[in-house]
């Protein structure tokens, strides 16, 4: 996918196989063993949007090398000491404080969520 967009796929893997190794990052690992029954999106999009990852304001700049992947997904089973997410920061600082404010962005639970209510979407051909 990211070769037909017209990216150099080479260059991407060197960069993000680098970004595990940099000063600026950090990972949030599970206090506890669990099941994660939060997950806020909007929590991380801000963290993400203040420090560079997105806009504000039109005008604002992009800092393609900061942001948090590898994200525990809502239902999903951890163990203490998982990892949660990983933040890309600029700085170790910056990481620090991302880390402090996405604690509160997880909730584990010691019970499975229940089974989703939606099970399946039809679409009409008509």
């Amino acid at each position: 996918m990211i070769v037909a967009q017209g990216a150099d796929l080479k260059a991407f893997n060197q960069k993000t196989g680098a970004r595990s190794h940099r000063a600026g990052g950090s990972r949030i690992k599970s206090r506890k063993a669990g099941f994660v029954a939060k997950c806020d999106a909007r929590l991380i999009g801000e963290v993400i949007r203040d420090f560079g990852g997105g806009r504000l304001t039109k005008e604002s700049g992009i800092n393609y090398d900061v942001g948090i992947d590898r994200l525990a997904k809502p239902g999903e089973a951890v163990r203490k000491n998982s990892v949660l997410a990983r933040i890309h920061a600029a700085d170790q600082s910056q990481a620090n404080s991302a880390c402090t404010r996405l604690r509160t962005a997880f909730e584990i639970s010691a019970k499975p969520p229940p089974p989703r209510l939606v099970a399946e979407i039809i679409v009409s051909s008509r």
